[in-house]
């Protein structure tokens, strides 16, 4: 499945309502292992027939150091093609958390692949969690992404990045009504992910959907805690700490509703360090 840029869908063929799947596993250190869960949780969340599903962060597993990055660069590239098929075959969209190798340099990056099984869109994580280490591995992302879809633009963040309130709401900027966010979030800080995201998707007025992985990976334990947060910060499903998918209906009317209701981005003025000529309109 070749890769595609496609134009951004017609208002009048954009629908408000979808259903959106969320799949959190333990992520093992073994690629294979991996997608084979991969395909038994997506075809579990077929039968609530979703529009799209998001997994979390490195959905296949990541490199223990930069020795292994090509390594691992090349199983994400060759496992992107079945993803796509799958994709195709079900018509239903995948938003795929993983790496990608670009002129010699690594990311931790996010693929939107869409029901057709395009790859309509990626996003290379801007933060790298040099707590962790990640900068020793992967290289820094440069551009904010957001892509057109049949229900309203969405935007895309990778775990550290939500620390980082400026990226969300230049993706809001960008005209995004949905951001998803991928994660390996551990427990420990787990209250960090559900305030951050409730504060994201409050600020910005937009719908959150975060999913995060379960397991354990380094000493560091993860409980899942995937969630979809409103516009107004309700959180409307926070999945358990354990292995499980998810699904459930937002609908893009609430964004537009409130916003107009309660019209708090018009009087944004900071950007980025420096004043905004022109006030936001949503």
């Amino acid at each position: 499945m070749k890769n595609s840029k496609s134009r951004p869908f017609s208002v009048a063929n954009k629908r408000t309502k979808l259903k959106v799947g969320l799949v959190q596993y333990n992520i093992a250190n073994n690629p294979e292992k991996n997608l084979k869960t991969i395909f038994t949780h997506l075809k579990t969340c077929l039968k609530q027939k979703p529009h799209f599903i998001v997994l979390p962060e490195m959905a296949l597993g990541s490199p223990a150091n930069k020795k292994e990055a090509k390594k691992w660069g090349q199983i994400y590239k060759k496992t992107l093609p079945s993803l796509q098929n799958w994709c195709a075959t079900h018509k239903t969209g995948l938003v795929f958390f993983g790496m990608e190798e670009k002129n010699s340099r690594f990311y931790n990056a996010c693929f939107w692949i869409t029901p057709k099984g395009h790859i309509q869109n990626r996003y290379h994580k801007i933060h790298l969690f040099s707590f962790g280490g990640e900068h020793h591995i992967y290289s820094f992302g440069g551009q904010p992404a957001v892509t057109p879809s049949p229900w309203g633009p969405m935007g895309f963040a990778v775990c550290y990045d939500i620390r980082f309130p400026e990226l969300l709401r230049a993706l809001t900027f960008k005209g995004a009504k949905i951001i998803v966010v991928g994660a390996q979030w551990p427990s420990v800080r787990i209250h960090h992910w559900l305030g951050l995201l409730t504060s994201r998707a409050i600020e910005n007025q937009v719908y959150i959907i975060g999913c995060n992985r379960t397991g354990r990976k380094k000493g560091l334990k993860f409980n899942g805690q995937s969630v979809v947060i409103g516009p107004w910060g309700r959180i409307l499903l926070q999945m358990p700490a354990k292995q499980s998918t998810s699904v459930t209906m937002i609908n893009l009317n609430t964004v537009d509703i409130l916003r107009k209701k309660y019209p708090f981005l018009k009087e944004a003025r900071l950007m980025g360090g420096s004043l905004s000529k022109k006030p936001f309109r949503p």
